[in-house]
């Protein structure tokens, strides 16, 4: 609580919207420093931006500034600036105190740019999900006798994984989107709502609603909510110091993979039941399972041995 408090004075300078590219922030002097009262050394990610620059700048690497209230004067805080493009900020409106000042509580690392981080991670481990299941296949020699053949066949592998991805990584989105959400304010209940109002949305599309499906991918996207926030509120500027930090040993990420591993078996045991099994189907879930084991152990083995 004694942190909150600290740091309260400095959500005086938040904006908001399309206030965002005509004022400027408030008086600099009302706020007080996080380095002179928390952790002397370390600057808090404070900006100062005016007017027409501000839809034009990037920010600079904030490890590079020194503050000034430490050298100069203090009790009134450097202008810092926060290592994200400005459109960012004009696409999210709304930032709170969390997002912009949070150098020491998040190592150096925003609640945005940790949601870029972890967004990037998952959308590099779909595709890749996507290589281990659909490429598989091997080639005859017809593919390189027959003109166009390689190329076509090519084109086709790329357009399934690109679909593949899509749908592999929406309910990880969503997660990520919720947790965030969550995060910044928002009542959890409500923002959980929307979700199972998406998830429904999403299967209709895909001519896979069920309620038994729904209820078990809802269970699924609970447990990566629950997920995420722990990422998006640990220490770290990469994907494998953020789970490290937030799950603090190998055992206890271990044991919330096989919950989610328990959790997506039920939704490809939902998803068999409403489109009737068959080998084909069974074959593709089984490889989609083992694809997903495998990277995770691998990633665990990399995560805890750093």
């Amino acid at each position: 609580m004694g942190i909150f408090f600290l740091i309260m004075p400095l959500a005086q300078t938040w904006l908001a919207g399309p206030e965002f590219s005509t004022r400027h922030f408030q008086n600099i002097k009302a706020i007080t420093t996080y380095s002179m009262h928390v952790a002397p050394g370390q600057a808090l990610a404070q900006t100062w931006l005016a007017g027409p620059e501000f839809s034009t700048r990037h920010f600079q690497n904030i490890k590079a500034i020194t503050t000034y209230s430490m050298h100069v004067a203090p009790g009134q805080a450097l202008a810092q600036t926060w290592p994200c493009p400005l459109p960012l900020f004009a696409r999210k409106g709304l930032l709170t105190w969390r997002e912009i000042w949070c150098y020491e509580l998040g190592a150096g690392c925003t609640m945005l740019k940790k949601y870029d981080i972890i967004l990037s991670a998952e959308e590099e481990f779909a595709r890749a999900v996507a290589l281990g299941v659909l490429v598989k296949r091997p080639l005859t020699v017809w593919h390189y006798l027959i003109p166009g053949m390689f190329i076509l066949d090519f084109l086709k592998r790329s357009s399934e994984m690109r679909k593949y991805s899509k749908h592999f990584l929406f309910p990880r989105k969503l997660a990520i989107d919720a947790a965030q959400d969550i995060n910044n304010g928002e009542d959890k209940a409500r923002r959980l709502s929307r979700v199972k109002d998406e998830i429904k949305e999403w299967l209709n599309s895909l001519e896979l609603y069920s309620q038994s499906l729904n209820q078990s991918q809802m269970e699924v996207v609970q447990l990566l909510i629950d997920h995420y926030s722990r990422l998006l509120n640990a220490e770290g500027d990469s994907f494998h110091s953020l789970i490290k930090n937030a799950w603090n040993s190998g055992e206890n990420y271990e044991a919330y993979l096989w919950r989610l591993a328990s959790a997506e078996k039920e939704v490809d045991r939902a998803i068999a039941e409403e489109l009737g099994e068959t080998e084909v189907l069974r074959e593709r879930l089984l490889a989609e399972q083992q694809q997903v084991e495998k990277l995770r152990k691998k990633d665990v083995d990399i995560i805890f041995m750093e």
